[in-house]
């Protein structure tokens, strides 16, 4: 066997290249499992409700002092004329430039339509001409060439807003009011409307809720000292909340806003998850929720400033206990397991300026 040759019966070094190849795929799968145990520990912290139980029982005398302070509604349902029964609002509204509606759930007949009678009335008794949507601004702009008076149908305006619970019968009504008042109105100022999620020009580049934020003021900046905007969007959207829009707007605007959350006892409402558009069905609200008092008002819907709860101590204790609102979404499919992942959690006095509560819902109609 001549020099430089190896014996057939030794094996053959294992190279340094192969040996470096297994310690870096070592690492690669420590980095990996470290990585899967950050991601595990950050959503536990995040969506899994280590608060305790909120349950307590309710105080002697408390439902009939929220029942005092709120304001029955015969009909979630917009109708011109039938406005009586909402003049309580025009002291809340006088010289707010921005009222916020948010909603418990997607796909909700009830929320839909008591903010399309909030806006009609806004907009007859109070001034306001402009309608946002957390839609993209492009978008947003086919919508408003719509109910100026341009061509075509609602289901082709609303299309490019990408969202089906906008693609619904109750949307179209809202958008088919908007276009018959800017026809019927000619001597007014027109009804405008804006998508204010994504790009806009001269808004800002900050984080997501950040960003919408500055968008909606700059709607306003655009619109002029004057203009006033009702803003639709969900409960967490709205809420003076920090890090979400509307903790961002309330330090905007200040006084000068209004938010309006919504909640819900029971019933039914769709969702969108990977299975398709579902219906899901929800039980009366547990202890814990705020719900659990508002379901035994009495009234099946009803409005409540929250400020003209204030000064009762009784009250004060029930507005500033840590409880959950309801914050159902598209996730719904998957989150209905982590009341974190679903819930708003209070203070209550904290959060809005007023509630709606609907005793019982049911679901919108997806348009044909």
């Amino acid at each position: 066997m001549g020099p430089g040759t190896k014996s057939a019966s030794r094996p053959w070094p294992r190279p340094a290249r192969l040996r470096y190849t297994v310690l870096s795929r070592m690492r690669i799968v420590k980095i990996a499992l470290l990585v899967a145990a950050a991601g595990l520990l950050w959503f536990l912290v995040r969506y899994v409700d280590w608060s305790g139980d909120f349950a307590q029982p309710l105080e002697p005398g408390l439902v009939a002092a929220i029942r005092r302070g709120a304001h029955p509604l015969s009909t979630v349902e917009a109708a011109q004329g039938a406005f009586d029964e909402l003049r309580f609002l025009k002291p809340l509204v006088d010289g707010k430039r921005l009222v916020m509606a948010g909603e418990a759930a997607p796909g909700v007949h009830e929320f839909f339509a008591m903010k399309h009678r909030l806006f009609e009335f806004l907009v007859r008794e109070r001034g306001f001409t402009v309608f946002a949507l957390p839609a993209p601004y492009q978008a947003g702009l086919a919508v408003d060439r719509y109910i100026a008076g341009g061509p075509g149908e609602p289901q082709d305006a609303l299309r490019p807003l990408g969202y089906w619970a906008w693609n619904t019968d109750e949307f179209r009504a809202l958008i088919r009011w908007m276009r018959d008042y800017n026809r019927e109105q000619p001597g007014r100022p027109r009804l405008k409307f804006y998508g204010f999620d994504g790009y806009i020009p001269g808004g800002s580049n900050a984080g997501r809720e950040e960003r919408l934020a500055a968008n909606v003021k700059w709607i306003l900046d655009r619109e002029g000292p004057q203009s006033q905007v009702f803003l639709w969007a969900d409960n967490a959207q709205v809420a003076h909340l920090q890090g979400r829009m509307g903790g961002h707007l309330n330090r905007l605007l200040g006084t000068r806003q209004y938010a309006i959350g919504f909640e819900f006892d029971q019933g039914d409402f769709r969702s969108r998850g990977p299975a398709g558009l579902r219906m899901h069905s929800v039980e009366p609200a547990p202890p814990g929720y705020y719900a659990q008092a508002l379901s035994r008002v009495g009234s099946l819907v009803f409005f409540v400033d929250l400020a003209s709860l204030r000064g009762d101590e009784m009250l004060d204790r029930w507005l500033m206990r840590p409880q959950w609102l309801r914050q159902y979404d598209d996730t719904y499919w998957f989150s209905s397991h982590f009341r974190k992942m679903n819930s708003v959690q209070g203070p209550l006095a904290d959060l809005y300026d007023a509630l709606i509560f609907v005793e019982h819902v049911w679901p919108v109609t997806p348009a044909g």
